[in-house]
């Protein structure tokens, strides 16, 4: 083999070593961009649940007594940042109302407080 022959071999398999090392640094890269996109996934899928727990309605139902103690008055109030929609109230068990430490609350159960559900869906505003 001539030295011109010699340093052609030798390029070629110093060539063939480079671009075998860079074919593994290729797949080296691909499998780290995939393991990055994966978890940026998971993140963005996280904050998607954030935002929509920071920025849902929060409706809560209480009874309040008006200043003269004669009327009791059922309140929903959307205590949360944005508008909810009352679909439907139901109330299972029924409410103990002894607990309450209030008397003629036990009406509520007589006109059909259980289950709200005849109207069509009620808009409730923060």
């Amino acid at each position: 083999m001539t030295p011109a022959e010699w340093h052609s071999t030798l390029f070629q398999f110093i060539g063939l070593i480079l671009s075998l090392a860079t074919f593994i640094g290729s797949i080296v890269a691909i499998y780290y961009t995939y393991q990055n996109l994966k978890e940026m996934k998971k993140q963005l899928a996280e904050q998607k649940n954030q935002y929509f727990e920071q920025n849902r309605g929060n409706l809560v139902f209480y009874i309040s007594k008006n200043r003269e103690n004669i009327i009791h008055s059922l309140i929903i109030k959307n205590f949360g940042n944005s508008p909810a929609k009352l679909i439907s109230l139901k109330i299972t068990p029924d409410l103990d109302w002894g607990k309450s430490g209030e008397t003629g609350l036990k009406d509520f159960n007589d006109i059909g407080v259980k289950t709200i559900n005849k109207f069509a869906p009620i808009p409730i505003v923060p």
